[in-house]
């Protein structure tokens, strides 16, 4: 299964009731002795490369180097994509054409390309900034349980938010998010001083010791948007949009993998 495949990898199994230490605005949470329901943690980077290596062996797909540039067809059938690659641009024939591009889609100029305009996209934005770093664990510090400070509502002041989790490769992969002027900053000092800063400092301490692997990476791309291809009158044969494609969630979320993989178990079964 994937799961025994990321675990062998080197992702974490973690209980969300013995294995999490979480500050909410009310205080601590209780951990229990038992453990409950389980998640895997991993980077998003073994997640993507253990799909796709489960994928090649297990299936005929061809993978191409190559970069789609829009779809052939008409508004009735779309046909196949034109495709940009090393050796200039050709088109692909294809009885169905599944749009999984994620976040960065272009299909709404891909459908203005057949005639097919007018398609409503609403966006709402919180502002939220997340900011990354990749940190080794320090030595006798493997064990400790993945750790995540909640923003509080109840104070005048913008949410603040971080989280320790541990990841593959004896790393620990530290994640803050800030709304409109609590936003976390770039550089590896402000960094630190964000995490000391929060409801309870104890992010901070843990990587305060802890010998830092990257730099800080900053993602504004956070909005919720979703594309009303629904509402399209008349929707082309041959072609079907998943996941963040059709419509983006805020990563704080933790919904749009699975959503996307709904999405395609649905398609499967048809």
């Amino acid at each position: 299964s994937l799961g025994k495949r990321l675990l062998a990898a080197g992702a974490h199994e973690v209980s969300l009731s013995s294995g999490t230490l979480a500050r909410s605005p009310e205080g601590w949470l209780r951990r229990w002795r038992r453990a409950g329901p389980v998640m895997l943690t991993c980077t998003r980077a073994l997640v993507d490369w253990t799909v796709r290596a489960a994928v090649l062996e297990q299936t005929a797909v061809e993978v191409r180097r190559a970069a789609v540039v829009g779809l052939t067809g008409s508004a009735g059938r779309v046909r196949g994509v034109r495709v940009s690659g090393p050796g200039g641009e050709e088109d692909l024939d294809a009885d169905l054409v599944v749009d999984a591009s994620g976040r960065g889609t272009r299909i709404i100029p891909w459908l203005d390309g057949l005639g097919l305009s007018g398609v409503r996209t609403r966006t709402v934005d919180s502002g939220l900034v997340n900011a990354s770093r990749l940190y080794r664990v320090p030595a006798g510090a493997e064990r400790f349980p993945l750790t995540v400070v909640h923003a509080d509502p109840y104070v005048s002041r913008p949410g603040r938010s971080a989280m320790v989790m541990p990841v593959e490769g004896d790393r620990w992969l530290v994640s803050c998010g800030g709304t409109r002027g609590g936003e976390p900053p770039a550089d590896p000092e402000g960094f630190l001083r964000y995490t000391l800063g929060l409801p309870d400092p104890i992010v901070g301490r843990l990587i305060s010791g802890a010998e830092p692997l990257t730099d800080v990476h900053l993602s504004r791309s956070t909005s919720n948007v979703r594309h009303y291809l629904d509402k399209v009158p008349d929707w082309p044969e041959g072609l079907v949009v998943l996941g963040d494609a059709l419509g983006t969630f805020n990563p704080a979320y933790g919904q749009g993998m699975s959503v996307a993989a709904f999405g395609a178990r649905v398609l499967g079964q048809e």
